[in-house]
């Protein structure tokens, strides 16, 4: 009937919004509880580009950055100062060619995400050596060129081979310079908020000096270190422009509150609507009944139990709002697609999620018409027909 149709159709519209709601509440609490890789807490973030006429050859940029970071090394409060190009925010993706394995294809190249770091980037953020060796001040412009690659990156390239020794290199052009790779390092999701690990490649700066620098500073208290380490490097080069400060944890925060507003505003239209679509459940099968007390009346006095007037009302109500399940489990998969870039990970069609949101539409539709079924089997035939 039309009523029934009515109680399918709120059931479909509270499980589209409340699945939503609970694909981002689960996107969030896995980003929350996901390891990143490396240590964010108490990393301050600077970024410096030195004016190209002051610094034009690639030596004077190096010993620039050396200087910089040998001056903020030593303020009080720090415990690690160390160096990256591009940003945490920004990193480059390029494919990877392997030595001795020619590309067919080079849309089949392995595409790694790539940062140019300074010697004590590692140490300072917090990522671990798996193997191998880290870059060293000897590591410079006129030595052989070298690249540290993450786990994953590892087991993209070198599936089941030790990748120490080997030579890689961009893949777009042939006269980008082959790099041996001497270590292998953990993984890191940035913000936390990747669904995924990507493969990595670092390289050095003292190698690939960049035209500006992000500075990474781990120190006791950063919110107050930004002065002073402002100091430090106007003393160096009074006309230095510096971009910042920001923590990691204030790169994270920016970086997920959009999926954490959306969460909170969805689940808050969920809730609404699962309010509204409970009173809509019972002021219908309320109805229903209402109009079938002659019907219930003379099963009764045709001997039927108490019971079988209170499992038809329900039945009936759960009927329809399981039809509302099958339409709105159809529909939200439009709603979860949409949502992808907000689920950190977790899938679209979660079967978790989609079942006990299913079996809750179930459970609030059956508590809804729970009242009303209740009052049915309390018909009293005699009434009903001395009324008739």
């Amino acid at each position: 009937t039309a009523r029934n149709l009515l109680i399918a159709g709120e059931v479909a519209v509270s499980l589209v919004l409340v699945t939503g709601a609970g694909l981002m509440i689960r996107g969030i609490l896995r980003l929350e509880s996901t390891h990143p890789g490396f240590n964010p807490d108490n990393l301050m973030l600077v970024g410096i580009a030195p004016i190209p006429e002051k610094y034009p050859r690639p030596i004077q940029k190096i010993n620039y950055y050396r200087q910089v970071l040998e001056r903020v090394q030593t303020l009080p409060g720090v415990r690690s100062a160390g160096a990256q190009h591009p940003g945490i925010e920004a990193p480059w993706s390029f494919g990877v060619e392997v030595e001795g394995r020619p590309l067919a294809d080079p849309s089949q190249a392995v595409i790694v995400r790539h940062r140019m770091v300074d010697p004590n980037f590692f140490a300072t953020t917090g990522i671990p050596l798996i193997q191998g060796r880290l870059f060293g001040a000897f590591d410079g412009p006129e030595a052989p060129k070298v690249a540290v690659i993450s786990q994953s990156a590892a087991r993209s390239l070198f599936p089941g081979e030790d990748p120490i020794g080997r030579r890689i290199r961009d893949q777009r052009l042939s006269t980008f310079p082959w790099m041996t790779v001497i270590g292998v390092v953990g993984d890191v999701r940035y913000y936390n908020a990747e669904p995924e690990l990507r493969p990595s490649l670092y390289r050095s700066y003292l190698q690939f000096p960049p035209v500006w620098l992000e500075l990474i500073v781990r120190a006791d208290n950063p919110s107050q270190l930004f002065r002073s380490l402002s100091r430090e490097i106007w003393a160096l080069d009074s006309e230095q422009s510096i971009e910042g400060p920001e923590t990691v944890q204030d790169v994270i925060s920016r970086v997920t509150s959009p999926s954490k507003f959306l969460a909170k505003l969805l689940a808050a239209f969920a809730g609404l609507s699962l309010a509204l679509a409970a009173l809509g459940i019972y002021s219908v099968t309320a109805y229903l009944a209402s109009q079938r007390v002659r019907e219930l009346g003379i099963r009764v006095a045709l001997g039927a139990l108490p019971g079988h007037l209170f499992r038809l009302v329900l039945g009936d109500t759960f009927k329809a709002a399981l039809a509302g399940v099958v339409a709105g489990l159809l529909a939200s998969s439009s709603l979860s697609r949409l949502l992808e870039g907000h689920l950190h990970g977790v899938l679209p069609y979660d079967l978790l999620t989609l079942g006990a949101v299913s079996l809750l539409m179930l459970a609030v539709a059956l508590l809804a018409a729970w009242a009303p079924a209740s009052r049915a089997r309390r018909v009293d035939p005699a009434s009903v027909l001395r009324y008739e």
